[in-house]
């Protein structure tokens, strides 16, 4: 059943949404007698509503119960809808991140992809397409990290937060911002990283930064003329095991898993392009050895594109091989084979092009691949290669 606050009650006074619109604060707006003032989550605007209704609509997350009183960590007992292994929660009077930085920029701040320096550390960035106020529900990978907004953007009347769930791969978690209820039941709290802007507890002019407390890899988020950049620290000191070590230049285009949408490779006709890959193998050291079809041909390797090394030795523990991709004068569709399916490659396209993932056909198959020893993720692309998100 769902609780709506009574808007047809009798009021000796003006209803509260034209108190509130003639320039009464939203805390100082007069309820009937038997009415309670309570402020609504969506946009901060007033309501007045049954007593009996008040913890229904805070459960149901519609609405703030006297947001005005700040609340002690102490009373805080739960966040809505998380069980978590490991928690951290982001405002002025709870546990913060690592780093906070307030009206920081950087270089690359303005660029959508790439590696950029934050506080003296290397980081994978990029930027979502999203608007920062429809960010409820979106979930994506970044390099082996998950970003979610569970409620996306929260505002309230001393501003506006964005609410960040960040999953690591070890299985650690944290939660910036979020609604909590202190220990009467009456009472919600919302917190997050809050946006920049003219209004707020933490008013920042350009800029917001935070880094996580979770260690290989740091993860954090900029906020930045309404736009969100995921934060990934670059580590080149993972592992002794390390195949090849990945220059800063080498693969500066970060390989993202979007939601609704297929990431193609494109690169010119007669080009070099660099694909770098990362493994994790528990196992006893293995071979690996990718290969390039020709969307027409599934079964037939091509030889309009070489592919190198030819085979690389997938150490125990994590390494990361760069594949030299060497494009010819012939333009088409391909796939690169690391493990058993393909990527897409488009040669002779850049991403102005039209390419539709109906130019590479496998991509609507089911494939049964044989149990593999080890883990890879494509974690950027370089040199002449660029990539191109498509609808499916």
């Amino acid at each position: 059943m769902h609780i709506l606050p009574d808007t047809n009650f009798v009021s000796t006074s003006l209803p509260p949404l034209k108190q509130f619109k003639s320039g009464i604060a939203a805390e100082d707006v007069k309820c009937s007698t038997d009415y309670t003032l309570v402020i609504k989550v969506e946009d901060g605007s007033p309501a007045c509503v049954k007593p009996e209704h008040v913890t229904r609509l805070i459960q149901n997350g519609w609405t703030l119960s006297n947001p005005f009183n700040r609340i002690a960590d102490t009373d805080i007992l739960s966040a809505k809808t998380y069980n978590l292994k490991q928690v951290h929660y982001y405002d002025s009077s709870n546990l913060i991140p690592k780093v906070s930085l307030y009206d920081y920029s950087y270089d690359g701040i303005d660029k959508d992809d790439g590696l950029v320096s934050v506080n003296n550390q290397t980081f994978y960035q990029t930027t979502l397409d999203n608007d920062i106020y429809k960010l409820k529900g979106m979930s994506m990978q970044f390099h082996n990290v998950t970003f979610s907004f569970p409620e996306g953007t929260l505002i309230t009347p001393g501003g506006a937060f964005v609410n960040l769930d960040v999953k690591f791969k070890d299985g650690l978690e944290e939660i910036y911002g979020g609604t909590a209820l202190v220990q009467n039941g009456t009472v919600t709290k919302i917190s997050g990283i809050s946006i920049p802007a003219q209004y707020g507890p933490h008013v920042a002019t350009n800029s917001i930064t935070i880094l996580g407390n979770h260690t290989m890899p740091q993860a954090g988020i900029t906020i930045y003329h309404d736009k969100i950049k995921l934060l990934v620290s670059y580590d080149n000191h993972s592992s002794l095991q390390t195949i090849r070590t990945v220059s800063l230049g080498e693969c500066d285009v970060p390989y993202e898993s979007r939601t609704g949408f297929v990431p193609i490779l494109y690169m010119p006709l007669g080009s070099t392009g660099k694909v770098c890959v990362d493994y994790f193998n528990g196992n006893e050291p293995t071979m690996v050895t990718p290969s390039v079809f020709d969307a027409q041909n599934l079964s037939q390797n091509t030889n309009d594109i070489l592919v190198s090394p030819l085979q690389a030795n997938i150490v125990h523990g994590n390494s990361t091989v760069v594949y030299t991709i060497t494009s010819g004068n012939k333009a088409g569709f391909y796939g690169l084979t690391i493990f058993c399916s393909g990527t897409p490659i488009a040669v002779g396209y850049d991403n102005q092009s039209r390419i539709v993932t109906g130019d590479f056909p496998w991509l609507d198959h089911t494939y049964y691949c044989m149990l593999r020893s080890y883990d890879y993720h494509i974690i950027g692309v370089g040199g002449g290669m660029g990539i191109k998100y498509v609808p499916p």
